[in-house]
């Protein structure tokens, strides 16, 4: 198998999990009698806790090379700590298993998006060729994960989700062979210069963070809110893969039309989606204006997503490009704990309307790119490498 492949694997059955996962996990947690305001905190908190645990995490494994191997670890510790969370009925015992799950899995993307930049870079890969396999898992998650709530309630989400961290386990025992990575900063760097982000990428990870977290209303109670205009979880499934599909196909273009645009030309544009997006949802539209919403997701997510990670990973190199991964991820996640703790109460109150504050959100994300430093590169690279 060639690297391409398993990384694409590895995307797909990551991404297929989470596809069960941010759709029908706060049904399972609903289900099981938690109200709006502890599935928000129980949401929030492990962002929050991966704020800390990804970056040294991420930093332990771009140190010691082993990309490959602290994955295998991290999967089987999020496969037993998920374990933990189907077993539990009350509020601390979830809260606690789900945030050890979500430390252990949230590190996995951030050494995930290093290992393939790894391709792009020594071998020309595509980056988005090879994430679009996790688009494409999500989307069939998210129509499998519907019909099968809608069959067997919302319990069942639960085995689904062990069912596909067991297969990434699996999988992450085929990923390309750990290689020590070249270390690219000065010998002896240590302590806090080491979590140094190159100062142009600064604006771009807070501003794409932003637009990330304006995804918190959507993640934890866009489920939710589709039942309550009643649509069936067969369509709310449909109306997630939607989102999905544009998904991929940005990330199937990716490579030929925004090769030489600037990260912050392209994290602009998917601010700019995102306000449209949200603005437009918190009107409760009818489905098929939803469904047609659904395909700024390619903005609101997935440009963003391929701006800010192709921008480190072609501006930065080996332990370092790991490390603000990992950095990168731990910002994002601060952000949207934030953001996932206010989207509870924000939607008890107002419903819908809380996607307003969603587009402000988005808003924030745009204006921060006005510090973005005007000079050639925007972001590290403009172009992927021949």
């Amino acid at each position: 198998m060639n690297y391409a492949f398993r990384l694409s694997l590895h995307f797909a059955l990551q991404f297929a999990a989470l596809g069960l996962y941010l759709p029908f996990f706060p049904l399972w947690l609903a289900d099981r009698g938690f109200a709006p305001g502890e599935i928000s905190l129980i949401l929030a908190v492990p962002v929050i806790v991966r704020v800390v645990s990804t970056p040294l995490i991420t930093d332990r494994a771009g140190r010691s090379g082993m990309l490959k191997g602290s994955m295998i670890v991290l999967a089987a510790g999020a496969l037993a700590a998920f374990s933990l969370v189907t077993v539990q009925s009350g509020f601390w015992p979830v809260l606690i298993a789900v945030s050890v799950f979500s430390a252990l899995y949230a590190a996995i993307l951030p050494l995930s998006e290093a290992l393939a930049m790894q391709g792009v870079r020594r071998f020309g890969h595509d980056y988005g060729r090879m994430r679009l396999w996790g688009s494409a898992a999500f989307i069939a998650a998210n129509i499998a994960g519907g019909a099968l709530i809608a069959r067997f309630g919302a319990q069942a989400s639960g085995p689904g989700i062990m069912l596909l961290l067991a297969a990434l386990l699996g999988a992450a025992f085929l990923l390309p062979g750990d290689v020590r990575a070249h270390v690219t900063v000065p010998a002896g760097l240590s302590g806090l210069r080491r979590w140094k982000v190159p100062r142009e990428l600064v604006p771009l990870v807070i501003a794409a963070s932003l637009i990330q977290a304006s995804h918190a209303v959507y993640y934890g109670f866009g489920t939710l809110g589709f039942e309550r205009e009643g649509i069936g979880n067969t369509t709310i499934g449909l109306l997630w893969a939607t989102g999905v599909a544009a998904e991929i196909v940005l990330f199937a273009a990716a490579g030929v039309l925004f090769a030489r645009r600037s990260a912050s030309l392209l994290i602009g544009a998917g601010a700019a989606g995102a306000l449209i997006r949200w603005a437009a949802m918190a009107f409760a539209p009818a489905v098929i204006p939803l469904f047609a919403l659904q395909t700024l997701h390619a903005f609101s997510f997935a440009l963003t997503h391929y701006a800010i990670v192709r921008a480190i990973g072609l501006r930065l190199e080996g332990e370092q490009a790991v490390r603000v991964q990992g950095i990168n991820s731990a910002i994002a996640a601060l952000i949207m704990g934030v953001a996932m703790a206010g989207a509870g109460p924000l939607f008890g109150m107002f419903g819908l309307k809380a996607y307003f504050g969603a587009a402000l959100l988005a808003a924030a994300g745009l204006a921060a790119l006005w510090f973005q430093p005007h000079k050639a590169g925007d972001g590290g690279i403009r172009s992927e490498p021949s």
